[in-house]
C-alpha cells in the first residue's frame, strides 16, 4: 500500500486585539504615531519626524483627536482608528492643536498652523454624524492582507452611524469605504462619507 503525503500549507494564527493607544507601551505608541501620520499625510508629512512624539503622547491626551484611538494588535500595531463623537469634532481639534502648538518647535507650529489653514477649506465641515473616525490606517507591509477589513468590521459593529473625510483622489480609500456601507455626501477635494 502506497502512502501518499499531503501538504498542509501552514495556517497563520493571529491573536490581534483592539487596545486604547492610551495604554500601550511607549514603543508601541510610536509606532501607533507613525500609522497616524501616515493616515493624514498631507498634514504631518512638512514636520518630518519632529511630530512623531507629540503624536504618541497625544493618546495619552483626554479629549484630543487621539485620545480614544484604539490600536490593532498581534505582535506590532498593525492598525490604528482614531474616532470621537461628531458633535465634538471641533472641541477635539482644538485640544490637539492645542497640545502639538505646546509641544512642537516654533517652526514646526508654524508649518502646522499653515497645513491646517489650507485643509479647513478643502474639508467639509457640516453634516457629520454618529461616531467621526479622525485617523484610519494600516501598516503598509499589511495593506490588501483583510487587515484593514478587520479593523473596521470590528469598528463597525460597535458604531452603526459614522462620518469621515477621503481625499477624492484616493480611489482605494474610497473603494474600501464603499465596502463597508459608506456612502459620498458631498464632493470636493474631500468627501463627506458616511455610513448608518
Amino acid at each position: 500500500m502506497a502512502m501518499i503525503a499531503i501538504e498542509r500549507p501552514e495556517v497563520s494564527c493571529r491573536t490581534e486585539s483592539l487596545t486604547r493607544c492610551a495604554a500601550l507601551s511607549e514603543a508601541q505608541r510610536n509606532e501607533a504615531a507613525k500609522l497616524a501620520t501616515e493616515a493624514m499625510s498631507t498634514l504631518y508629512e512638512p514636520l518630518g519626524d519632529e511630530v512623531l512624539p507629540v503624536l504618541a503622547n497625544e493618546f495619552q491626551v483626554e479629549g484630543s483627536e487621539l485620545g480614544d484611538a484604539l490600536g490593532l494588535l498581534d505582535a506590532t500595531v498593525d492598525g490604528l482608528i482614531a474616532s470621537y463623537p461628531a458633535d465634538e469634532y471641533q472641541s477635539r481639534q482644538r485640544v490637539s492643536l492645542h497640545h502639538a502648538l505646546g509641544n512642537l518647535s516654533r517652526e514646526g507650529g508654524g508649518q502646522l498652523i499653515a497645513r491646517l489653514r489650507l485643509l479647513a477649506d478643502q474639508i467639509p465641515q457640516g453634516g457629520l454624524e454618529g461616531q467621526y473616525v479622525a485617523r484610519f490606517a494600516v501598516r503598509s507591509g499589511l495593506r490588501g492582507s483583510g487587515v484593514a477589513d478587520r479593523l473596521m468590521g470590528l469598528f463597525i459593529a460597535d458604531h452603526p452611524t459614522v462620518s469621515l473625510h477621503v481625499r477624492a483622489d484616493n480611489a482605494r480609500a474610497i473603494g474600501f469605504y464603499r465596502r463597508h456601507g459608506f456612502v459620498a455626501k458631498t464632493a470636493g477635494e474631500f468627501q463627506l462619507m458616511q455610513r448608518g
